[in-house]
């Protein structure tokens, strides 16, 4: 576990006003270990309680909801309607965004910032201060088109 990624998380976490139980630790540490794939709330389960057998799964998707809701960690639903989550790129000012294939359900990860210019025109139209986004794009992934489907969705 990267000790400056877990000192930083866990600051952001007690500047919100949330104690760092064992159990939100534990989930933290996965996180960070896991941090390059997206992981549903059972997954994240599975590898926490090798950390803490104690920890339910009840707890863990409260933990995922504080996470996503103070914008450590980034929340998707993919194309069987589970969620996903990641940890949010610290250095990025916003969450990633994904592109989720409707016929393999595959979730690709973007961390560059797309939506600048949007914004912008959001505040500027709407005199509406953007502090956050996520986008969601659904489509065909490339394996899929190069598998010769044909949707018209």
């Amino acid at each position: 576990m990267g000790t400056d990624q877990f000192q930083e998380l866990k600051a952001s976490v007690q500047a919100s006003g949330f104690k760092l139980t064992p159990q939100r630790q534990s989930t933290l540490q996965v996180l960070i270990e896991q941090s390059d794939q997206l992981l549903s709330a059972e997954q994240i389960y599975m590898y926490t309680r090798e950390k803490n057998e104690s920890i339910g799964l009840a707890t863990v998707y409260r933990t995922l909801e504080i996470l996503t809701s103070i914008q450590v960690v980034s929340k998707v639903i993919g194309s069987e309607g589970l969620a996903y989550y990641s940890l949010i790129n610290r250095q990025s000012q916003h969450a990633p965004h994904h592109l989720v294939c409707i016929h393999c359900g595959r979730i690709i990860e973007i961390n560059e910032d797309l939506l600048d210019a949007v914004e912008k025109e959001v505040e500027k139209n709407f005199h509406f201060k953007v502090t956050n986004h996520h986008l969601v794009i659904h489509g065909l992934c490339q394996d899929c088109q190069e598998g010769d489907l044909h949707y018209d969705e």
